[in-house]
């Protein structure tokens, strides 16, 4: 991860790009995040796996809460 506050690259499912601020002192994300939170519909409890690529890039993994309640119930009752 950079050791220092960078712009990073979010790369979608669709293989659409956003951007957000990347806090280095705080291993998270900033400026974008939300709106790409918004505009993929994450509400809270969905799961993101973020995959870096390349030095300033991640690819974005979306899990949304119901497909997972939905897994989840399908392995338990066959």
């Amino acid at each position: 991860m950079p050791k220092r506050d960078v712009i990073m690259t979010l790369v979608d499912e669709e293989e659409e790009e956003s951007q957000a601020i990347y806090l280095a002192q705080k291993n998270g994300l900033s400026g974008g995040w939300r709106g790409f939170a918004i505009d993929h519909q994450l509400v809270d409890g969905d799961a993101v796996v973020f995959h870096l690529i390349a030095r300033t890039t991640f690819k974005v993994k979306e899990f949304y809460l119901e497909i997972l309640k939905y897994t989840l119930v399908e392995r338990l009752w066959h």
